[in-house]
């Protein structure tokens, strides 16, 4: 799964109402990290595997 796959998926989650879990806020994020943070953790197991 690409990175623009997973950000796409995480916004479509946002809209329905999901919310970060550790922030509790409805915003796209992922366990209080920003995409940011997100995309490098995919470069990263893309890599690895």
């Amino acid at each position: 799964m690409s990175y623009e796959e997973v950000r796409d998926y995480i916004e479509e989650t946002v809209k329905l109402g999901s919310v970060d879990g550790v922030l509790k806020e409805q915003i796209v994020s992922v366990d209080g990290f920003g995409m940011e943070t997100e995309k490098e953790i995919i470069d990263a197991l893309k890599e690895a595997v």
